[in-house]
């Protein structure tokens, strides 16, 4: 499956969740359908993500995206992306299953 390229809109206004930064220039953020690449942008001296990349698939499909788009992931931002399961399907199951735990 390739990556969804393009703007995201937001269903009812609800801001994307920011996972963490890959570098100064690039986040990794996610929506309850994928793991979105976004990059960083400056207007007027204020600053913003736009989303480029949209990933439901895999992390290697990810792992491409970030590549060809040359983002280059500070040590930290690749330690973490390594450690993402290897599907978003799966992610969103680790993180469901972890606030069951939160949520007793």
């Amino acid at each position: 499956m390739q990556a969804t390229w393009g703007f995201l809109i937001m269903a009812g206004g609800i801001p994307n969740q920011v996972l963490f930064d890959l570098n100064d220039h690039w986040r990794l953020e996610l929506d309850e359908l994928q793991w979105i690449v976004s990059q960083k942008r400056v207007h007027y001296d204020k600053s913003f993500y736009r989303p480029i990349a949209f990933i439901a698939s895999t992390k290697a499909t990810l792992e491409r995206v970030m590549a060809e788009l040359d983002v280059t992931p500070t040590d930290a931002a690749n330690s973490a992306v390594s450690q993402l399961p290897e599907t978003f399907k799966a992610f969103l199951l680790a993180r469901d299953a972890e606030g069951d735990c939160h949520d007793n």
